[in-house]
């Protein structure tokens, strides 16, 4: 991966166009120029992640983000006529006139499970450093009033009626001199309590030191011993079998009915994001309830057989403790956020299987290409036992398709 130093050094100055695309910074500006982004991602571990040390410079239509645990700063600035347009932060900013240099949002917001077939109305607090607009990109969500004041804020996000078992997912932009994002998860479901007034505020999770904090605390249903064993960084098996696509093995090969599936890469770009799902499906190949979707979101199923590892990139399950109405565990995983970001921007992408805390299969996954979502193996049942097939196919229109195909209704 080309870094954005490489690139600018390679221009004088003046106007300096990025192509589409991802960046290792940092990137220090130490000449008046304009840089034209096309939203391209300059990213960094730690911040600063881009330094201004010039009068003079102009920044159009670029991402900026500290995508680790180290200094959080992304914008810094040493001149006031520092000019920014169309630009979105993943952490503070510093030296911008007008710009308050920390601010305190959400990093989620999560509205749990409301009514289906009902509009919804969640009154949610947020505190701004500084005055600024607000949007919703959620089609089915709006949000009132559109501006907030320096302080803290009352705003008032509306739900659409949604069909039950839909999952509601989608961002909402605060607008400064630079632009922030906050993402809102909830679930319609029918029998959940119609959400109205203030009382019944959704939960806010608010980051100020790591920016990726999970949506919900993650909970063991596994006993503490059996999970100490299922590090999937340490490789207790020397033989480890190389699977196929479309090869089935019988669970009883793995010697274990506690099966891990996980995902690993060997990318150097830290801002991909890998999300591990699992859906419980009954013989019509379909959900029964919106909980048997399993995901960081949602991180245990409903007879505690199935979760979501702390990682968010590998799932668990205890087949022996699976539900007999449950014929079939679909295992996926998903490349999170930016659209032009697929399995092809992963490098070395592989699948591990782990059984009784062995890893004993690895699955290279060489056939996919643009798609964003793919389902990695089935877990099922064929005559009263457990079998494993390894699927690796992918969506390239992402998870809405993938979740739709298993009777999860998704409302973008």
């Amino acid at each position: 991966m080309r870094t954005v130093r490489e690139l600018f050094g390679e221009n004088a100055g003046g106007e300096i166009i990025v192509s589409p695309g991802e960046y290792a910074g940092p990137l220090v500006v130490d000449r008046a120029c304009t840089i034209k982004g096309n939203m391209s991602v300059i990213w960094a571990d730690s911040g600063p992640v881009l330094v201004i040390k010039a009068a003079g410079v102009k920044i159009e239509g670029l991402r900026v983000e500290v995508t680790g645990n180290g200094e959080f700063t992304a914008i810094s600035s040493e001149y006031p006529d520092t000019k920014l347009v169309n630009v979105e932060v993943r952490g503070n900013v510093k030296g911008i006139l007008g710009e308050a240099e920390k601010w305190e949002l959400p990093n989620v917001i999560s509205l749990g499970d409301f009514a289906a077939e009902e509009e919804n109305r969640f009154c949610v607090k947020i505190n701004a450093a500084g005055k600024a607009t607000v949007e919703s990109r959620a089609k089915a969500l709006t949000i009132t009033p559109s501006s907030l004041e320096k302080g803290e804020n009352s705003v008032l996000l509306t739900a659409d009626a949604l069909k039950d078992n839909t999952i509601l997912y989608g961002e909402i932009m605060v607008h400064s001199a630079v632009s922030r994002r906050i993402y809102v998860m909830g679930k319609a479901r029918a029998g959940a309590p119609l959400k109205n007034d203030i009382l019944e505020a959704p939960t806010i999770e608010h980051n100020t030191i790591k920016p990726a904090e999970s949506i919900s605390p993650q909970t063991s249903v596994f006993p503490i011993e059996q999970i100490a064993e299922l590090n999937i960084n340490e490789n207790t098996s020397e033989n480890i079998k190389q699977a196929k696509k479309g090869q089935r093995i019988p669970i009883s090969e793995l010697g274990s009915s506690l099966i891990k599936v996980a995902f690993e890469h060997k990318s150097t770009d830290k801002s991909i994001e890998i999300d591990g799902y699992a859906f419980l499906l009954r013989e019509n190949g379909k959900v029964a309830k919106d909980e048997d979707l399993v995901f960081f979101g949602n991180t245990e199923s409903p007879d505690m057989s199935v979760r979501a590892g702390s990682e968010e990139t590998f799932i668990e399950a205890d087949l022996e403790k699976t539900e007999p109405s449950v014929a079939k565990i679909a295992v996926c995983f998903s490349v999170y956020g930016d659209t032009q970001k697929n399995i092809s921007s992963v490098k070395e992408p592989a699948v591990r299987i782990f059984g009784g805390g062995k890893e004993m299969y690895r699955f290279e996954l060489s056939g996919l290409s643009d798609e964003k979502t793919f389902v990695a193996v089935e877990l099922y049942r064929y005559k009263g036992e457990w079998k494993l097939n390894f699927v690796g196919a992918g969506y390239k229109s992402g998870l809405k398709k993938l979740c739709e195909s298993y009777g999860v209704e998704v409302e973008e």
